[in-house]
């Protein structure tokens, strides 16, 4: 958005390579690799009419319900916790008196390196259904940890690897890293595009 009254919407979904005031600094420009780019400029009197313009084009997100404003009370990414412990984190909020609306369990709410099989770990959670129970009964919102990757031991990685579900290298392989555990890999979001060899910017 610029306060010279408009916004660029750049409408492509591969990768976009801007450079902000990088050789001049009053400009902005932006390209891609490919043979096709399409951009909407976005008029509007203030920042915030072209935030509304914007939004109108793109689409309006929903209001999040109330109690995701709240206070969240998470597990601190402990390594080792159980129902145990995670009564005794939200009893010990209730007897301070001190309110909140969402208990957030981190990763270990699976076994380790297994992540993200989405299934609780029995050794600690014996009964996660009794367990959410009784903190709905408190009147607490659930979230679990989870992100977008498998690790090798989770046993879905051989089910994901087996259907073709995983990004791979050049070579076919699957492609994994080690960054957050050993033998990650990630899925992949397959996109076909026809290029017709001709560059199309639409101004609106």
């Amino acid at each position: 958005m610029s306060n010279k009254g408009y916004g660029v919407f750049v409408n492509h979904s591969e990768r976009v390579s801007f450079e902000l005031a990088s050789e001049k600094v009053s400009k902005a420009q932006f390209s891609v690799p490919g043979e096709e780019l399409e951009y909407f400029l976005v008029s509007g009197d203030t920042l915030k009419d072209v935030l509304n313009n914007y939004t109108t084009l793109t689409g309006k997100p929903p209001l999040l319900p109330k109690w995701s404003f709240g206070l969240w009370l998470s597990t601190s990414f402990l390594t080792s916790y159980d129902e145990k412990t995670v009564h005794s984190f939200v009893d010990g909020m209730k007897k301070r008196d001190l309110p909140f609306d969402v208990f957030h369990f981190d990763c270990l709410w699976m076994k380790e390196f297994e992540w993200c099989n989405f299934e609780w770990d029995e050794r600690t959670f014996p009964d996660p259904k009794g367990l959410i129970a009784s903190l709905k009964e408190k009147g607490l919102n659930i979230c679990v940890w989870i992100n977008p990757y498998i690790g090798q031991k989770s046993p879905l990685f051989a089910e994901a690897k087996a259907n073709g579900y995983l990004l791979k290298r050049q070579d076919g392989s699957v492609w994994q890293w080690d960054k957050w555990q050993p033998g990650l890999a990630s899925s992949t979001l397959r996109m076909t595009r026809q290029k017709s060899g001709i560059q199309t910017n639409s101004i609106r």
